[in-house]
């Protein structure tokens, strides 16, 4: 969907998850190798509404680990509305 390689062109993201959390805003979880920079987040940010397709609000949220529950498989992309 993503094209997660694309984002380790940007920035190093290790693994990555967007939760749609409203119509107009995403939460993207991201596990990375250190701190992003405010030029690399910028990118990234552009690199995400190019792909959405759509003007969302992007949130970024950095976690040790997508979290899962057990028997439940990874999902790039998720919805909580």
């Amino acid at each position: 969907l993503m094209g997660g390689s694309r984002f380790a062109e940007i920035a190093p993201v290790r693994q990555y998850q967007f939760v749609q959390k409203s119509p107009q805003r995403i939460e993207a979880r991201l596990v990375v190798a250190r701190p992003l920079s405010d030029e690399e987040e910028g990118k990234l940010r552009e690199r995400m509404l190019s792909r959405l397709g759509h003007p969302f609000d992007i949130e970024f949220s950095y976690v040790k680990k997508i979290e899962r529950r057990a028997g439940e498989k990874y999902e790039e992309f998720k919805s909580e509305i």
